[in-house]
């Protein structure tokens, strides 16, 4: 890892999808590690590893929603993004992007997150 980037954990069932993401934060400087599924994500997880955990929704084994309420249970500071095609109220305080979306929104909101 370069000085000063910080890492993301993309957790997205769909590879083509993952690589799309992957590409859009690589070239923004992020680091990036990936994950199919909520169950694999939680192998990876490690508070002070990841600046911000990007999650699809809608995944076998353990969907979005699961992962996001199991890490908050673990470290209440974790900072996270749910990427969904099914349009839904969460939580307040939860960031969610619509797909489809602009590379320009993704890293806007990641930024965010990040900063």
């Amino acid at each position: 890892m370069k000085h000063g980037q910080q890492r993301v954990l993309l957790v997205e069932d769909d590879e083509a999808v993952r690589k799309v993401i992957r590409r859009i934060l690589e070239s923004a400087s992020f680091e990036v590690e990936e994950a199919r599924d909520g169950a694999e994500a939680l192998k990876r997880w490690a508070p002070t590893k990841f600046a911000l955990v990007i999650t699809d929704l809608d995944m076998p084994s353990m969907s979005g929603q699961e992962l996001v309420l199991t890490l908050l249970s673990i470290d209440r500071t974790v900072r996270f993004l749910i990427i969904t095609g099914r349009p839904q109220s969460f939580p307040e305080g939860w960031a969610c992007l619509a797909k489809p979306f602009l590379a320009k929104e993704l890293l806007e909101i990641v930024r965010g997150l990040t900063c």
